[in-house]
């Protein structure tokens, strides 16, 4: 089985659902680039050391908070239910 670097482990399912909420659009990103949408100045490309500086402190807010939702009891259940809201509230 061939590894992906934008695979996630199985710890930190629905953090790229969680992602596509919270930014409002990106369901066709993966989890990194939702992440440098989320970073201080937005995508940049190509990346600078500026911004690769700002995406890594993005990930580490965003785990935190994303940890703290999921391991609440109904934490997966909002977090996806949060984004098939989402989903359905698409025109497309």
């Amino acid at each position: 089985m061939r590894s992906s670097s934008h695979a996630v482990s199985p710890s930190h399912a629905g953090f790229r659902e969680w992602l596509i909420v919270r930014l409002n659009h990106g369901n066709n990103l993966v989890w990194t680039a939702l992440i440098r949408h989320l970073a201080s100045g937005g995508f940049v490309h190509p990346l600078t050391p500026e911004a690769d500086a700002a995406a890594v402190a993005t990930l580490f807010q965003l785990l935190d908070e994303f940890l703290e939702v999921r391991d609440r009891r109904d934490g997966p259940l909002k977090i996806y239910g949060a984004y098939q809201t989402w989903l359905n509230a698409q025109s497309w």
